[in-house]
């Protein structure tokens, strides 16, 4: 399975005691929807490996406390340390048409409402804590447009469309 058709749930952190164990951060809202994982994959040098999971217990809301299969010693975990987590994309839920993850928007033509203009396609989505942006390209010009309202008047995931209402000038400035 390749990076893109999985996402990344976060990452193991330390070693917790002496028997295997890792803490691992949870990058989700939703940590319960993952307590009953059987197994994840790690990325492991350039490749995503398999790793089955004998037992994973919620410490909080984004931390947990996995023992992974044939890791049984703090050096096999120690190993492990600082690798990402990651799951296929099937394991999302489904947001329904009004809303969507990141990954499902590139490649979507992005139009301006006002100036009924196609400012081109997404090509990035930057995920900055506090000012998620999307990179627009159209082969010459690229825009970085902010992931909110007023900025974002709808997505159409069936026509693959981003509408956005841009503030006078803003399109210029680029």
């Amino acid at each position: 399975m390749n990076r893109d058709e999985c996402y990344i749930l976060g990452k193991i952190t330390k070693v917790q005691g002496y028997k295997g164990q890792v803490i691992c951060f949870l990058d989700t809202d939703l940590p319960e929807r993952y307590e009953k994982l059987e197994s994840v994959l790690l990325e492991m040098g350039h490749e995503l490996v398999p790793f089955f999971i004998d037992k994973i217990s919620l410490k909080d809301n984004q931390r947990a406390i996995v023992k992974f299969a044939d890791c049984d010693t703090e050096e096999e975990a120690r190993e492990l340390v600082n690798k990402s987590l990651w799951l296929p994309l099937s394991f999302l839920p489904d947001l329904g048409p009004d809303n969507y993850y990141f990954h499902e928007v590139l490649n979507f033509k992005v139009v301006d409402i006002p100036s009924d203009q196609e400012l081109g396609k997404v090509v990035e989505v930057i995920d900055h804590p506090k000012n998620e942006l999307f990179r627009v390209e159209d082969g010459e010009k690229e825009y970085l447009i902010p992931i909110k309202e007023p900025f974002i008047s709808r997505v159409d995931k069936p026509q693959k469309t981003i509408f956005v209402s841009l503030p006078e000038g803003f399109i210029e400035v680029f």
